[in-house]
């Protein structure tokens, strides 16, 4: 009795962990306008789907099934079939994982990964549902067989689908040119990785105690939330929002985007723009004329300009294309 009501209170925790973090990931696109946090969204919204119909739906009707004293095969084949309807869900959001992989790096998915991607998921789901209508048919006692089968063939998938993601985070990670935001990715991968293999343990012993499908349901449900919060905390930092009070340098979206131009950083090319000399930076945001100079000093270093002048007429450059594309 203890064991199913400590199910409850995990099904009622992940279902409000996972209505977070899909509320998360969307203030941060709203805020942002990133690529890559569009494919976020989509992400945790397929991923909720899923796990709304395909596990937490799952685990009511096996714990009905059993409770009305059901035969274990046709419970197998039942609980084979439901998830079934919703593997779509986790294909796509598993593909929107890879996408967000490859555009935080600044890389764009091509044709051919999703084209393959796709194929091999096709062949994977009529297979699926070919095995699971000739177990239906046959009453097999085979199902909990299958089953077994079913979890070590997607557990596979995933693997695969997570080893593509980590090499875009990992390997084509360490190209990108600012140091900040390359540690940033390098993190954001390692707490991905952390609840990634602490969610595939766990569902391997879903079926051995109730505790155990809870603590599954919570971590798929909630595991991304630490890493939507390390994120969101990184680009609050270093990130000048495009929205609301700060709508004015939205021209400058790209710019601030394509350099990892901090919001400290962004004010002081404001005041550089206006004609003000370090000292009267520093006396206008309160900060030290030494603080000032590190702050240029980095700018110069991010966009590549070798001094005031040249980054004053970068900044009219950027602001007369935009005045143009507008007319």
């Amino acid at each position: 009795m203890l064991q199913e009501f400590l199910f409850l209170v995990f099904i009622l925790i992940s279902l409000g962990a996972g209505i977070g973090a899909v509320l998360l990931v969307n203030r941060l696109y709203k805020t942002y306008q990133l690529n890559y946090l569009q494919s976020y969204l989509y992400n945790q919204l397929l991923l909720f789907i899923f796990g709304l119909y395909g596990l937490i739906g799952l685990a009511v009707v096996k714990w009905i099934l059993r409770e009305l004293e059901t035969p274990t095969a046709t419970v197998e084949t039942i609980a084979n079939f439901i998830p079934y309807l919703g593997v779509p869900f986790v294909i796509a959001a598993w593909y929107m994982f890879i996408k967000l992989s490859v555009e935080m790096v600044g890389k764009t998915i091509s044709a051919r990964l999703t084209f393959s991607y796709f194929a091999f998921m096709l062949l994977i789901i009529l297979g699926y549902g070919y095995l699971i209508v000739y177990l239906f048919r046959s009453q097999s006692e085979n199902a909990q067989v299958f089953s077994d089968y079913a979890k070590y063939v997607f557990v596979g998938i995933e693997i695969i689908t997570l080893l593509i993601s980590f090499y875009f985070l990992y390997i084509k990670g360490t190209r990108i040119k600012h140091r900040s935001f390359r540690m940033s990715v390098r993190n954001f991968a390692h707490i991905n990785l952390f609840f990634s293999v602490l969610g595939i343990s766990l569902f391997f012993y879903t079926d051995t105690a109730a505790v155990f499908a809870g603590a599954y349901i919570l971590v798929f449900f909630a595991g991304d939330i630490p890493a939507i919060i390390y994120l969101g905390n990184y680009l609050d930092k270093y990130y000048l929002t495009t929205s609301g009070k700060t709508e004015a340098i939205s021209p400058y979206a790209d710019f601030i985007s394509n350099y990892q131009i901090s919001k400290r950083e962004w004010e002081i090319i404001e005041k550089i723009s206006e004609g003000l000399t370090n000292r009267e930076i520093s006396e206008v945001l309160f900060i030290s004329l030494q603080t000032v100079k590190d702050h240029t000093h980095r700018i110069y270093k991010k966009t590549g300009v070798k001094n005031r002048v040249q980054l004053v007429n970068m900044i009219m450059v950027i602001k007369s294309n935009t005045a143009s594309k507008l007319n």
